[in-house]
């Protein structure tokens, strides 16, 4: 039985949209059963999200409560919770196929044998959050390319076992694909963005490339060419880039840019302010983060925006 000082202290139960998400809110140890004795408790709620972000769960936790974990759970964070293992990975992915959203951000422990075989069961997966599991490699995410061809969400962040080899899978598998964050993912070579750009279809709103430093001018021409529906698009400290990325790539082909950051590439000068200052995104841009671009005559705040009528924020790295 789970107390009511035990349901208060730790537990938050909310609807929304019709859908009942169970919230754990505790940052000590709990027994080994208290997962399972809150899903039997809240059982007849249809439970269809479970929040556990960064709580000190284990693998017996999860072991325990394996026989009650819901059917129809559609949306499950695991962020933070840094204790668990493949074997919870193993349970997720034999109980709850009807998965849509996975949260894993910081899991050092997770394999790709443990993944690859959720992948397989999890069909549904939209969004995919793996930033910083830095023991997950190309098996991973060639897996979730063949089984799960309906995601929407990426987040490959700080994952350096992941090489330019997925790309061509990313790129050809995942129709729906509007987010893919690679940030820190700094020994990519230039061959993982051209096969991206390869993509047959275009529907990338958000790609995030910061510290990819072996991106190409031509490649980010190419990109802005497949992808112009982006609005968030993040160069910070592609250090290999010049003006033509900009000139070429991004003034060329994006109308509808938000967000742009060229901070830290020094290469940069005014000719790049100069085809943005000409091209649709200066009435779109609402951040604009110049920062450390030294060749660029410098501006205040005042002025930039001044340029820019939209912009609200010029410092987004920092």
């Amino acid at each position: 039985m789970l107390s009511k000082t035990s349901r208060e202290l730790f537990l938050s139960k909310s609807t929304q949209f019709g859908q009942q998400s169970l919230h754990l809110k505790v940052h000590r140890t709990v027994s080994k059963t208290f997962i399972k004795r809150a899903l039997q408790y809240f059982a007849k709620n249809d439970i269809t999200n479970l929040n556990f972000e960064f709580t000190p769960l284990s693998d017996e936790h999860f072991e325990a409560a394996a026989d009650v974990l819901p059917k129809g759970l559609a949306q499950l964070n695991l962020n933070g919770c840094r204790e668990i293992s493949e074997r919870t990975i193993m349970i997720i992915g034999k109980q709850c196929q009807r998965l849509n959203r996975l949260e894993l951000y910081w899991n050092c422990r997770i394999t790709d044998f443990a993944m690859k075989k959720l992948a397989s069961s999890c069909k549904d997966l939209e969004y995919v959050n793996l930033s910083g599991c830095k023991y997950l490699s190309d098996q991973t995410v060639v897996a979730l390319c063949e089984n799960c061809p309906q995601i929407r969400h990426l987040n490959l962040t700080r994952m350096p076992k992941v090489t330019e080899k997925v790309f061509k899978n990313i790129a050809e598998s995942l129709s729906q694909l509007t987010y893919l964050n690679l940030y820190a993912d700094a020994d990519l070579s230039d061959n993982s963005f051209s096969a991206l750009a390869l993509s047959p279809f275009g529907n990338l709103t958000f790609l995030d490339l910061c510290g990819c430093k072996h991106i190409t001018d031509q490649s980010v021409i190419a990109l802005t060419e497949r992808y112009k529906e982006l609005t968030y698009l993040n160069l910070t400290w592609c250090i290999a880039l010049t003006d033509k990325a900009i000139v070429e790539g991004v003034a060329k082909h994006l109308t509808k840019l938000n967000l742009l950051s060229l901070f830290g590439i020094v290469t940069i000068t005014d000719q790049s302010m100069e085809a943005m200052l000409k091209s649709p995104i200066r009435e779109t841009l609402e951040t604009l983060d110049i920062n450390g671009c030294r060749e660029i005559t410098q501006k205040s705040e005042e002025e930039l925006k001044g340029l820019f009528p939209k912009l609200r924020v010029v410092v987004f790295h920092s």
